[in-house]
């Protein structure tokens, strides 16, 4: 657990200064990966919850958690890559540098940017290349889901106990169905402006007939992004009020304007809207259908990554020892003095 001691003890320390103390938080075959890393994959909901006035104890356990889904991601990210290796995947140099500038702008200067990659052995290149593995990766996770997709089946019985199981969903207050477009931007100024005029070039290719769910896998930088930006059934007070707002007043299949908060851009689409009521089975077979197909294909699809790390040699810092992970590297590792931060960090017990 050490590790997670001193990323969590990293977080904040990135987020208001820009400055931390670099280690490695796993490693997959002789790779490492290192904290700096997961922080920066981690950086959205880092900033999120960082502006949320959570209690310490609250913040450091969602923070915690956080840190454990961006690890499982970056480990992931390498396994997948070590299958695309070889394949014929064109990524973007335009995407890959909008990837760099979001990382960037967790960092409140360009010297800190910079600092941070120096103090843990990177440059702005290495970081692209990075980055142009991890999307290589996503890609060609997205076409093995694509694949497990088609081949799973659905049966009658499937939709049946779905339906029966989740009886809630279909009994249900007024509601909407979206899809969204996030653009992220930072606090400073220039940043701001940067995104902004990004949203501005994607709500000008929407309204001139582009596809909203291409440009959401395209271009969106939030969560919903893999869904082709499906923010699926929102009802209630789920959703922060100026995009609550915004929603009411559209029609279904009319697009937002540009929506500002503190996070960045939001454009919206709105698909659908729905009184309360109830929905039969019947009714709701059409709904159901995908959502089970989705959980069969995902389901397989984490059999095979977790296939995928059994026959890696991965040590993850969160359940092995600095040792066991530090005896996997060669010796251009230690270069960076990654060994005596990790060795020699003593974390309180928690």
């Amino acid at each position: 657990m050490c590790v997670l001691c001193g990323l969590l003890l990293n977080v904040m320390a990135v987020l208001n200064t820009g400055t931390m103390v670099d280690g490695v938080a796993a490693a997959v075959g002789r790779e490492p990966i290192l904290q700096s890393e997961v922080i920066e994959e981690a950086g959205a909901e880092l900033q999120s919850l960082r502006d949320s006035g959570l209690a310490p104890g609250e913040l450091e356990r969602q923070a915690d958690a956080a840190l454990r889904r961006a690890l499982d991601r970056l480990i992931e990210y390498k396994l997948v890559y070590r299958e695309a290796a070889g394949k014929k995947i064109e990524i973007p140099e335009k995407q890959i540098e909008r990837r760099v500038t979001a990382i960037r702008r967790q960092y409140p200067s360009q010297e800190a940017f910079l600092k941070a990659l120096a103090d843990s052995g990177r440059t702005v290149d290495t970081l692209r290349d990075e980055v142009r593995k991890q999307m290589t990766a996503l890609l060609f996770a997205r076409a093995k889901r694509r694949q497990f997709e088609q081949e799973v089946a659905v049966t009658e019985e499937d939709i049946r106990r779905y339906y029966e199981e989740n009886t809630e969903q279909f009994h249900h207050g007024p509601r909407v169905r979206a899809r969204r477009i996030f653009v992220a931007a930072g606090r400073d100024p220039e940043s701001r402006q940067e995104a902004r005029k990004r949203a501005e070039d994607i709500l000008d290719r929407l309204r001139k007939g582009a596809d909203f769910a291409q440009t959401a896998l395209d271009e969106s930088d939030g969560p919903e992004a893999e869904d082709a930006g499906m923010m699926g059934w929102i009802q209630g007070d789920s959703l922060v009020p100026a995009l609550r707002d915004a929603l009411a007043q559209l029609e279904p299949g009319q697009l937002s304007d540009i929506i500002e908060t503190d996070f960045g851009y939001h454009i919206l689409l709105l698909e659908e809207r729905q009184e309360a009521g109830e929905i039969s089975l019947e009714q709701a077979r059409a709904e159901i259908e995908p959502l089970v197909r989705r959980q069969k294909s995902d389901e397989r699809y984490q059999r095979w990554v977790n296939t995928l790390r059994q026959q890696a040699d991965v040590a993850a810092g969160m359940g092995a020892g600095p040792e066991q992970i530090i005896q996997r590297f060669d010796p251009v590792a230690r270069h960076h003095d990654l060994v005596d931060d990790m060795v020699g960090a003593q974390c309180p017990k928690r």
